[in-house]
């Protein structure tokens, strides 16, 4: 198995980032995550975070920044991006309704975004969700976004979501080879496959309907390798087509805390695979 630089979207412990930012960091450094990938800063300037980063001996892979800000602070951006030492851009999806209705100037947002962080050396990366996997013209809609990209950005998959489509994570990363750049390692459990959207940052129903709808269809994040997920193909697949990074995301722990959930993913990925 090929040695994997795995990280972790400091997302998944963002609870625990608010409380105690360093002390987060610390514990997933001993772990044994080193790279991480950011979805906010807390309050913190890039070069407090830059600093505590070289202290623990972690590096930044990627931050997650709503495309809109990139168009309009492009400059700032790129700098902030710069500071953490980011390779990575990632845009955290777009919402159905901008899919179905302005497709195409979405995608012209996004490589005028990729032009932007290009000039500074960041990557732009789609990130995905379930709904990207509805068909348009019998074409996953996801198909159509890479192929409209001009390769001025490519994606960062996020595997429960292909997979609660109902589509197999790694044969998908395979078809898909040359505009993979990032993955999301993420396992799941839930009564039935694709039952329609689900993801409740981007579901439009009300907030009461997204948790029944949860209650109703069984679906829970879970510890890697308790889930769903076949993780061994994933990886496999992600060695095949070069992958450099994989990244530990779960979206919500439940019950558990999330620090200690990361943890354990993190000793399945050890005692499993070596990495």
């Amino acid at each position: 198995m090929k040695n994997f630089k795995v990280g972790i979207q400091l997302y998944s412990v963002r609870d625990q980032m608010e409380n105690d930012f360093y002390g987060t960091l610390k514990a997933l450094k001993e772990a044994g995550y080193d790279y991480v990938e950011f979805a906010g800063y807390h309050d913190k300037s890039v070069t407090e975070i830059r600093a505590i980063l070289d202290e623990l001996g972690l590096e930044c892979i990627s931050s997650s920044i709503k495309c809109s800000t990139i168009l309009n602070q492009g400059e700032a951006v790129v700098n902030e991006l710069n500071t953490l030492g980011a390779k990575f851009c990632v845009l955290a999806s777009a919402s159905r309704g901008a899919l179905a209705n302005s497709f195409d100037s979405l995608i012209e947002n996004f490589k005028a975004a990729a032009d932007i962080l290009a000039e500074g050396g960041i990557k732009l990366a789609y990130h995905n969700h379930d709904f990207e996997f509805q068909t348009v013209n019998g074409e996953y809609v996801l198909d159509r976004i890479y192929a409209c990209s001009d390769g001025k950005f490519s994606g960062e998959l996020d595997t429960c979501w292909v997979h609660y489509a109902g589509v197999d994570p790694a044969a998908y990363m395979l078809k898909q080879k040359e505009n993979v750049s990032l993955i999301h390692l993420k396992d799941f459990d839930c009564v039935n496959l694709a039952p329609g959207p689900l993801y409740d940052l981007v579901d439009e129903d009300p907030e009461t309907d997204r948790k029944q709808k949860k209650i109703n269809r069984g679906f829970k994040y879970t510890v890697l390798g308790q889930g769903r997920q076949d993780i061994a193909s994933i990886l496999s697949a992600a060695e095949e087509i070069g992958i450099e990074y994989v990244i530990y995301e779960r979206d919500s722990s439940h019950d558990q805390n999330s620090v200690e959930a990361a943890i354990q993913s993190r000793k399945y990925l050890k005692d499993t695979f070596g990495i």
